[in-house]
């Protein structure tokens, strides 16, 4: 049979030193290219090929899109290859790992799988290297006993089989492992530990990992429905090269919001339905019309509509509150920023001594990017963190990057929070407005994954506010120190006197 003449071809190849990584799917439910997923601004596969590398001499990635690689680190030290069956799923994918492997069998992942066991990838390797006339080694689900058709290990005398089943359209990975010879092993996992055959097919799933892996994005993200869901469900077609495909996707929520305070018409605002206390505290001291959130004697909120999409706010101030406020009503998308209205002290911050710690700042960033519930679901929102003693102690989302800010704000005023301790985070640009709003806070430093204005570094060195941005990655920009401030690394302490640009 041509399976025993490729065999006996096989008989001076090694057995286990091949690695494959299959990154050529469509993506379509994921809306992105998974091969480029990141995980705590990690590349995934980068992450991936790290711990292989070791493991195998040759690491082999199969990819439609091989040019869109080249940013991932390490994988100059691998063999990139393409389907030669397009659109045909795994079966295709394996085929064209297997028929660069310099190997009897070849380990086989998928590149969503966010969790790797080194120790149980050598028990499968040894197992294969100790079997004779099988054609691969897979695991199967002690629930269900279902196979896991990825961590598994495939014979290099599959090719003109997989080849057949391909060219037939008998497309089926599980067809095909259960009318072959594999060797069956359970993953005996322990309590409390992540699932190794977990892959990451949509951004849920990409949620759920982030929920279970890092605890404070589950703290500090939640989506509660409150008064009206801050996550819609819509059907789509999504579209990539040829390839179409009809699905629910998630989009984020806008909602209408009529504020009214005293009895009196103040604004109107477009927001995410949720943390909406947060958001008009947030709002309404931003504006200069409170100074504390204790001045605030209640917040009624109540749908205007059977959608919930138009709700009503209704603030009573105490007697204690300022009552002066702007003529003109506003109505705004993404917040107020009002620079010309009063404001309680002076803008410019005293020399605070502080260090900052850099690794500290950039593992925080990471942090900061995988931590949104509704960021990861619909790809939607601006975000805003509030850092205290080397730690994310607040996190705020809206579809509007001034919500996000006043919601943070709000929620820290009502915490009682000292922001003379505390950093911010923003997600997006720092521009001036943005900046004015944090100037009208005690915070001592604003920092960003994005980049500042002209207008926001003058205002930050006017003010004596410390600037970061661009933080990504070990990387950071420093426009301004505070007086007090040290950033210290592992090359030495960086002290004021950034040059005026």
């Amino acid at each position: 049979m041509t399976i025993m003449s490729t065999m006996s071809t096989m008989s001076t190849m090694s057995t286990t030193n091949t690695a494959i990584i299959l990154a050529g799917g469509r993506s379509l439910r994921m809306g992105f290219d998974k091969q480029l997923l990141k995980l705590n601004d990690q590349f995934l596969l980068e992450k991936n090929l790290s711990i292989l590398l070791e493991l195998f001499p040759q690491v082999i990635v199969v990819s439609n899109e091989p040019a869109e690689l080249e940013a991932v680190p390490l994988i100059e030290r691998t063999t990139i290859v393409s389907d030669r069956y397009r659109d045909a799923g795994p079966l295709a994918g394996i085929h064209a790992g297997l028929e660069a492997s310099e190997s009897a069998y070849a380990l086989v992942l998928a590149c969503d799988m966010p969790v790797i066991d080194p120790a149980y990838i050598r028990r499968m390797k040894a197992i294969m290297e100790q079997a004779s006339g099988a054609d691969g080694l897979i695991n199967r689900n002690r629930v269900t006993g279902e196979p896991e058709p990825f961590c598994a290990f495939y014979g290099r005398h599959l090719l003109p089989e997989l080849e057949q089943s391909i060219q037939s359209s008998r497309r089926s990975l599980r067809r095909f492992i259960d009318s072959h010879q594999f060797l069956d092993l359970e993953y005996a996992s322990k309590p409390g530990e992540k699932d190794i055959f977990f892959n990451i097919n949509d951004k849920r799933e990409l949620r759920q990992y982030h929920e279970q892996s890092e605890p404070l994005a589950l703290q500090l993200s939640q989506l509660s429905e409150a008064i009206a869901p801050p996550i819609q469900s819509v059907p789509i077609i999504r579209c990539k090269g040829s390839a179409r495909a009809e699905l629910e996707d998630e989009v984020i929520t806008e909602a209408e919001l009529t504020v009214s305070l005293n009895g009196e018409y103040l604004q109107t605002m477009y927001a995410t339905p949720c943390c909406l206390e947060e958001l008009i505290t947030g709002n309404l001291y931003a504006q200069g019309l409170i100074q504390s959130a204790s001045q605030i004697a209640q917040i009624n909120i109540r749908r205007a509509d059977d959608l919930g999409i138009h709700l009503q706010l209704e603030v009573q101030l105490r007697e204690t509150a300022p009552r002066e406020r702007a003529n003109q009503p506003i109505i705004t998308t993404s917040g107020t920023a009002r620079p010309d209205l009063p404001f309680a002290g002076s803008l410019t911050r005293p020399d605070a001594e502080l260090v900052l710690n850099l690794e500290h700042i950039t593992r925080i960033s990471a942090a900061f990017q995988d931590t949104s519930a509704l960021f990861a679901r619909t790809g939607g929102s601006h975000a805003c963190a509030l850092i205290q003693h080397d730690a994310m102690v607040a996190f705020q989302e809206d579809i509007g990057r001034h919500n996000a800010l006043d919601k943070l704000i709000g929620q820290a005023l009502r915490e009682g929070r000292d922001l003379s301790s505390c950093l911010i985070l923003l997600s997006g640009r720092m521009a001036s407005e943005m900046t004015m709003k944090v100037l009208k806070t005690p915070v001592s430093a604003l920092l960003s994954r994005a980049a500042p204005t002209d207008r926001s570094i003058r205002l930050a060195k006017e003010h004596n506010l410390t600037m970061m941005g661009f933080i990504r990655g070990d990387r950071l920009n420093v426009y301004h120190l505070n007086g007090g401030h040290r950033l210290e690394s592992g090359s030495g302490t960086i002290s004021p006197g950034i040059p005026s640009p």
